[in-house]
């Protein structure tokens, strides 16, 4: 199995906003999309993954800007893939920022 990811440049949220997460089953492959609320929008987002006994973990981390950014709530857009995977069922939960954010049962064909 195999990671991609990428994430848009971030932008101000809306004060009330959450990280919302969504994921997906393929052919082989399992997509994971969504935004992140970060204290300010010049984060950056890396995200790994680790794969158990039926369950795949995917965890998406967030790193401060060096020097000054705008002083408002982020939001980051993101998306990825992971590939390689071998048809079956998992349990995926999806981290950020090592709190668990959403859980699904998916089937990858």
């Amino acid at each position: 199995m195999k990671i991609s990811f990428s994430f848009e440049k971030g932008r101000c949220a809306p004060t009330d906003s959450t990280t919302t997460i969504d994921i997906k089953g393929g052919r082989n492959e399992i997509w994971f999309s969504g935004v992140a609320i970060t204290p300010n929008p010049c984060y950056k987002l890396t995200a790994s993954f680790r794969a158990l006994s039926g369950e795949i973990e995917i965890h998406i981390d967030k790193t401060p800007p060096p020097g000054y950014c705008y002083q408002c709530l982020g939001m980051i857009e993101f998306k990825g893939i992971i590939s390689e995977v071998e048809a079956g069922d998992y349990k995926v939960k999806v981290f950020f920022d090592d709190k668990l954010i959403q859980e699904e049962n998916i089937t990858v064909q």
